[in-house]
């Protein structure tokens, strides 16, 4: 078929009505729609990568079931669900279809505002509801101001299990009910600061619509993550969740081999099949190899434009970029490692906890893998332990620019830092990190040290009130040459000692040499337990910390203080294992007594003069 005369693709479109009605090009999905109605859980949960499918599948199960006096039949004519024999459920229930991925705001109240007019619009389109004798007195009125955006948050909560109990006394019929993107307002609610309050809630929202209802058929929701232990899905026993890692289901969102070589015949694009393989393939979803549908259509809609990262150049990708290259929550060399077409393996986790996003390293990773930058090679079971590892990688070129783009700018920051290499005729300047409860022993170090006319920079002598502690940090690591981090059990429990240590470890990497001397002025971290008792007690802190922020925010209380607070302690708790195996595997300074002390100066000395 010459490309004048082939179907146009519908790009950004996401009514499965339109696209068949107006003649666009459809890749066939629609035996997802036999498989929901075959698989055994009343409520079915589909974890994908932004823009794979999930709202053009989403519409299409819609059109499909729904009961209209127009009918939808003729949309399926020439799709693979006709031929099946749960083709006599199309058109034969009510259906409530909600698509939550614009409900988001920079505090509640917007979010709640977006949230209450998706609820409302669809209410709208029930509306003949109104004009049945099916609803009771404080029924209608709470419809009505449902529809009006006035109804109290305690209606709003119940709003679709209501909603699916009117329509099955209307239609004598069961329901449906399909919930597009579900956790696109808990991200954005966990990013804003106002998780508590948006999970509280989606609880009740989604758990009370799903949960025991006995007036649904079937539920379908879907989103980019299954997020866990908040209990918005962990008390139903009626839900089947099939992620990527799944055999299941693992072909209807995004396209596969077989339906590419479709394509590509259709448009005489065979000789571009080489350049899309390498740009777009590459995700391993279950037993199949799938390619980014959002890039593919794009590229072939304009093959001549080249290949484009149509899917990267989506999203602003902050949250990848603040987790990896600015908290640096999982380290910067097993992404070097990735860019580098090598792999990683790493554990996972498929229930995603946000509130502890910043405390596990597992779940970046399994955050990368779910968001669709990294893909499964093939995964090994752990010895003595009920879990597998997973082999990661990148999938393609078009998300290995998107690292390689992250990692020169990660670079080229840290080559603003000042550096002094092969500067002899200067004497090195030292930045001193240490807590101030040492600080007996840190006045003694600094006097000792400017009497061999070292230059120091250290916060007691270059930092007023009001300074900016992260400013002053930044500011002089880029100006010392050395960091002396004075190692002790309380600048262990420090998110500043954390902080200016894995700075400096990032300056090292980048100057390609030695700059973080240790020096510690006791063996804490040598004592047997230690660290199991020390994450235990950074858990506790942070635990105290959330439960303040949650008694504030219930009182309504600004509490952005005891957040920032609690983001450093949670950055502490996910990288003191980073400072921990450099002190235990390098050589540190000994000067837990008076005459270690007297031994090692001279020594310290030279080596920060070398």
């Amino acid at each position: 078929m010459k490309p004048s005369q082939a179907k146009k693709f519908p790009l950004g479109k996401s009514d499965f009505k339109n696209v068949i009605e107006d003649d666009y090009y459809f890749v066939d999905k629609s035996l997802l729609i036999h498989q929901v109605i075959e698989d055994d859980s009343e409520i079915l949960l589909f974890p994908r990568p932004r823009r794979f499918g999930k709202t053009l599948n989403l519409s299409m199960i819609r059109y499909f079931f729904e009961k209209t006096d127009q009918g939808n039949a003729h949309l399926f004519e020439k799709l693979a669900i006709s031929r099946e024999h749960t083709w006599n459920h199309q058109g034969q229930y009510p259906v409530i279809f909600l698509t939550l991925k614009d409900v988001q705001g920079e505090n509640w109240d917007e979010c709640y505002k977006s949230l209450k007019k998706i609820v409302s619009k669809e209410f709208i389109r029930h509306s003949y509801l109104l004009k049945s004798k099916i609803l009771q007195e404080n029924e209608q009125l709470d419809f009505q101001a449902i529809i009006s955006r006035d109804a109290d948050i305690s209606v709003f909560k119940f709003a679709l299990k209501d909603l699916s109990e009117y329509l099955f006394r209307y239609y004598s019929q069961k329901v449906v009910i399909l919930c597009d993107e579900y956790d696109s307002p808990i991200h954005d609610g966990y990013f804003n600061q106002y998780y508590d309050k948006v999970l509280s809630f989606m609880r009740v929202f989604l758990g009370s619509a799903f949960k025991d209802n006995i007036y649904i058929f079937k539920g379908v929701i879907t989103g980019i993550l299954r997020i866990a232990r908040e209990s918005i899905f962990s008390e139903l026993n009626n839900i089947d969740v099939y992620s990527i890692l799944s055999e299941d289901f693992s072909e209807f969102f995004g396209i596969t081999q077989k339906e590419v070589q479709i394509m590509l015949k259709k448009y005489n694009l065979m000789d571009h099949e080489h350049i899309i393989a390498q740009s777009y393939d590459g995700y391993h979803f279950g037993k199949h190899l799938i390619y980014n549908p959002w890039s593919l259509t794009h590229y072939l809609a304009k093959p001549h434009a080249g290949p484009i990262p149509y899917w990267m150049n989506t999203s602003a990708n902050l949250m990848i970029r603040e987790l990896i290259y600015e908290q640096r929550l999982i380290d910067i060399n097993d992404i070097q490692q990735l860019i580098e077409k090598k792999v990683v393996w790493k554990k996972l986790d498929e229930n995603i906890v946000m509130k502890d996003l910043r405390l596990y390293k597992d779940a970046v990773w399994s955050l990368l893998l779910f968001n669709g930058y990294l893909t499964v090679e093939e995964k090994r079971k752990i010895p003595n332990e009920n879990r597998f590892e997973y082999c990661l990688k990148i999938p393609n070129t078009e998300v290995n620019e998107y690292f390689q783009r992250e990692m020169e700018l990660f670079i080229q920051k840290g080559n603003t830092i000042k550096k002094k290499q092969g500067n002899n005729q200067r004497k090195k300047t030292v930045f001193i990190s240490y807590n101030h409860k040492d600080e007996a022993f840190i006045f003694r170090l600094k006097k000792d040290l400017e009497k061999q006319n070292i230059p120091l920079i250290i916060d007691i002598d270059h930092m007023k009130f009001g300074d900016d502690i992260s400013d002053f940090i930044e500011s002089s690591l880029k100006t010392s040459d050395i960091t002396l981090a004075v190692i002790s059990e309380n600048s262990l429990k420090s998110p500043w000692v954390m902080l200016e240590a894995l700075e400096t470890f990032f300056i090292e990497d980048i100057e390609k040499r030695i700059r973080y001397i240790p020096l510690m002025i006791d063996d804490c971290f040598f004592r047997e337990n230690f660290y199991s008792v020390f994450i235990k007690s950074i858990e506790k802190t942070i635990d105290c910390i959330f439960d303040e922020i949650s008694q504030l925010s219930k009182k309504y209380i600004h509490a952005d203080s005891l957040y920032i607070k609690h983001k450093r302690f949670i950055s502490l708790r996910s990288n003191i294992d980073t400072v921990l195996f450099r002190l235990q595997e390098n050589l540190v300074a000994d000067f837990t007594n008076e005459a270690k002390y007297l031994k090692n100066f001279p020594q310290l000395i030279r080596l920060i003069a070398q």
